[in-house]
């Protein structure tokens, strides 16, 4: 009688999950700045951002250094939108690899927008008010009208647009001469910029 109890109790037990569950899974296709494929063949859209569209100013930036994090590496899945899946069938997670959430990067960048949540009718979901409050300290976005981009992602022309960008790139302090260097950034004229 025992032995039955405890069987249903860790069978109730494992059964209720309320919804998806953390998992792990390898990127085999980056589809574009915020849609990978994986192993699976399932397609997961990262969560709470939106960047540009084929042929739209910024994609190929946005495409390439989601690319750069996560292509070919095994990445951790979250759930945490109010939806499983978005209207096309693709899983909604946020992509971490190496502690470092995808999304929250390209953000930094100034590759990626916040959208997708409380402000325009898709719920809220937990990192909410840390992309707002990652995209409201990034300044200018990689891709200005007008402004031709660099070969290095999260550097528009004339270098990084703001040091927050730097940083999360691995490149601050900059020096002139640097890849990404911008005078801008250099607030007390002594050659070194983020610092």
């Amino acid at each position: 009688m025992i032995r039955s109890a405890m069987v249903a109790i860790i069978l109730v037990a494992g059964c209720s999950s309320n919804g998806p569950e953390t998992s792990t899974d390898v990127v085999t296709r980056v589809i574009d700045g915020d849609t990978i494929e994986l192993a699976t063949g399932d397609t997961v859209r990262l969560i709470g951002i939106d960047t540009p569209e084929e042929g739209e100013c910024g994609y190929a930036e946005a495409t390439e250094q989601l690319t750069q994090l996560v292509d070919g590496q095994t990445v951790t899945l979250v759930p945490g939108a109010r939806d499983d899946q978005d209207r096309y069938g693709r899983l909604l997670r946020y992509v971490e690899i190496d502690d470092r959430d995808a999304g929250l990067v390209l953000i930094w960048f100034g590759l990626a927008r916040t959208r997708y949540d409380s402000r325009d009718g898709y719920g809220s979901h937990p990192k909410e008010a840390q992309y707002i409050e990652a995209e409201a300290a990034t300044g200018l976005p990689v891709c200005v009208p007008g402004i031709p981009t660099s070969d290095t992602p999260g550097v528009i022309s004339g270098g990084y647009p703001f040091c927050e960008a730097a940083r999360a790139d691995g490149a601050a302090p900059l020096r002139e001469g640097d890849p990404g260097w911008n005078p801008e950034l250099d607030q007390d004229d002594d050659g070194e910029a983020c610092e």
